[in-house]
């Protein structure tokens, strides 16, 4: 199965505005929905979203994800923030995922 080389670029915009405690606009969270909701297939949702957060730590030149949680990403915005606005993405979008906890990605 392949991603796109910059997936969910809505999606991207939302995390990082959460992570730093920004406010999400209601068309920006709608949007980032859309997107997710276009996988189409829900198994391959949580990897599609990981492809994307990897993408991201790339971006910033961040090689170690596997990193100290504390480590901040970028100004405001710890990894472990991050991380976890990245998998609760598809319960924000009420989005139904078969695998992981309350729409949570593992």
């Amino acid at each position: 199965m392949g991603f796109p080389v910059y997936p969910f670029p809505r999606c991207r915009a939302l995390v990082k505005r959460q992570c730093v405690g920004a406010l999400v606009t209601e068309s920006l969270k709608d949007d980032c929905c859309r997107q997710l909701a276009a996988v189409g297939d829900d198994w391959c949702t949580c990897p599609a979203l990981d492809w994307m957060r990897l993408g991201m730590y790339k971006e910033l030149g961040i090689a170690d994800v596997e990193g100290t949680a504390a480590m901040e990403v970028f100004p405001r915005c710890q990894r472990e923030v991050m991380d976890r606005t990245v998998v609760s993405l598809p319960a924000v979008c009420k989005q139904s995922i078969p695998v992981g906890s309350g729409g949570v990605c593992n």
